[in-house]
């Protein structure tokens, strides 16, 4: 929602700004006696790239675009410029693979036809709406009608899952982690937490081929790498684990937790002055576990 204000008021200043620079424009050129129709082309081609610039990072409602065309083809006399537009613009369109809204033929012509499902839409942002509020019931079935209005987004699938997983559903979870994998075998964060969730179902070392596989796919995700650590504690193998809480700190220098368990690695092998140190950090990053375990030392 910010994107698209922003998007609008960037919009509205690039109207402001060219209406204002064809006058002066016009006015200057008056004033030196000189052909208009070049530098009025001019501006016409550098306001059609704005716009399509604009399109391209915002993805503004189209009927503004329209208007903006059609005052600038007002404002101009130079016909050939407005036709280099429509070719341009019309260019864009098919680039990106949306419906075309100009038509050189017919100058304007609007088309109602949409490339994605606003009702789809809609439906994912109040599923994840609920997921953030902690109403992880209605977030699946919300995310279940997203899926019925697309089902080949496996987004929506990881979505779903994320909100069974925290409601302890793990089974329901992995199959739809599952499926998300299999619509994108590229998802590391899939990866990532379907680890997490066949950890809970006493999967351990599977859980560790999935947070591996998550790493491989995306080497910076400081949460794999912890996550990964967490289930080698489960198997006792505490210098693996901490290496993975070291690199997790690494990526993530603020991230109390890995601190806490990088600290309890030392304090496990022997090293109080190292888990010292890293329970200190953790206790200073908000971690309360870190503050009862310095009490202790």
């Amino acid at each position: 929602m910010i994107l698209e204000y922003v998007g609008r008021i960037i919009f509205l200043l690039v109207c402001i700004f060219f209406i204002s620079g064809l006058y002066l424009a016009v006015k200057q050129i008056s004033a030196q006696e000189a052909k208009p129709s070049t530098v009025l082309g001019f501006f016409n081609l550098l306001c059609f790239a704005i716009i399509i610039i604009v399109f391209l990072l915002f993805d503004i409602n189209k009927l503004h675009i329209i208007w903006l065309l059609l005052l600038v083809f007002l404002l101009s006399r130079n016909k050939y410029a407005f036709q280099i537009g429509v070719i341009l613009f019309n260019m864009t369109c098919f680039l990106l693979r949306k419906p075309n809204v100009v038509n050189d033929k017919d100058n304007i012509l609007f088309k109602n036809s949409e490339s994605n499902n606003k009702d789809g839409e809609n439906i994912l942002k109040q599923a994840i709406e609920k997921f953030k509020l902690g109403d992880y019931k209605n977030a699946v079935s919300l995310y279940n009608k997203a899926i019925n209005q697309n089902p080949n987004h496996p987004g929506i699938y990881y979505g779903r899952g994320m909100a069974k997983f925290k409601s302890l559903d793990f089974q329901n979870a992995k199959k739809d982690f599952d499926k998300a994998i299999e619509m994108n075998p590229n998802y590391s964060e899939a990866y990532r937490d379907r680890g997490r969730t066949i950890s809970k179902l006493g999967d351990i070392k599977g859980s560790i081929n999935d947070y591996t596989k998550a790493i491989e796919l995306e080497p910076k995700d400081f949460e794999s790498y912890f996550s990964r650590g967490l289930s080698y504690v489960l198997l006792k193998e505490h210098e693996i684990a901490l290496k993975d809480f070291t690199e997790a700190v690494k990526l993530n220098p603020q991230f109390a937790d890995a601190h806490f368990h990088k600290g309890l690695m030392h304090w496990i092998s022997g090293n109080n002055q190292e888990a010292f140190n890293n329970w200190n950090k953790a206790s200073g990053l908000g971690n309360t576990d870190a503050k009862e375990m310095l009490k202790k030392i």
